[in-house]
């Protein structure tokens, strides 16, 4: 599931986040769950497979464009509306957020009180192959042991084979992670249809490398509905890795 997200400041002044503004949203969504019992098991326990754990949601960068840009202070000065798209698996998580439209009550973002306006649930696509766009950086990685002990993590761009390998492998995981279940069909297949643009991200003091891109997609439907309500690659619940179909996303632009 797919929701779509606007909220507007309390007061109808400008928003300003910082740069990196995934933690910020990211704690927003976790403070909005009025399931408690469910949103403490997404943030401390979530799903797990092979060792791994998953929290199986997404969400997506800002779809406005800034207003402009506050260089020394490093921070992004928006309109006083914003909208994100948020995707996950699980329909307490969901409804959880939809039921926060008829409180009304506002919520904090950066230090700066916010009210939704909308919230809208977007129609569920079961095209197969699917036309989809990042809305967040794809992060794709894997971490080694050096010989000196210590760990270092490698990012993967698109055109190598890891990346579409990975992608695999982490949406097979997500699939059992939540359906309980090694029995699936875990085809998945990926064709790059734009120039990957590379994105630089710190989360929490973490360099992060991900890509924004076009691709089509195809596989068993499974795969591919993961693909859009947990997203693609790794670092999905700190805001990465939602893609959204074609028909979708050219009426948001």
């Amino acid at each position: 599931m797919q929701i779509l997200l606007s909220a507007e400041k309390v007061d109808r002044s400008d928003i300003v986040l910082p740069f990196h503004y995934q933690a910020p949203l990211q704690g927003a969504i976790y403070h909005l769950n009025q399931n408690a019992a469910f949103g403490t098991f997404l943030h401390d326990v979530g799903y797990s497979a092979e060792g791994r754990k998953y929290r199986l949601f997404c969400f997506s960068r800002i779809l406005e464009n800034p207003k402009y840009i506050l260089r020394q202070k490093h921070a992004f000065v928006f309109p006083p509306k914003i909208s994100w798209i948020v995707a996950t698996v699980d329909n307490p998580f969901a409804d959880s957020l939809l039921q926060t439209l008829f409180t009304d009550d506002p919520f904090m973002i950066a230090g700066q009180q916010l009210r939704f306006c909308r919230i809208q649930i977007l129609p569920e696509c079961k095209d197969n192959p699917l036309h989809v766009r990042a809305m967040s950086p794809i992060c794709v990685y894997s971490t080694i042991e050096m010989a000196n002990g210590k760990k270092r993590t490698i990012f993967y761009h698109p055109k190598e084979e890891e990346f579409a390998a990975i992608l695999q492998r982490n949406l097979k995981r997500k699939c059992i992670a939540r359906f309980g279940s090694e029995e699936m069909d875990d085809s998945f297949h990926m064709r790059i249809l734009s120039r990957p643009g590379e994105v630089v991200t710190e989360y929490k003091h973490f360099v992060l490398k991900g890509y924004l891109m076009e691709m089509e997609l195809s596989g068993s439907d499974q795969m591919l509905q993961m693909a859009l309500c947990a997203g693609l690659g790794g670092k999905n619940a700190q805001g990465f890795g939602l893609v959204m179909p074609k028909s979708q996303w050219k009426e948001l632009i």
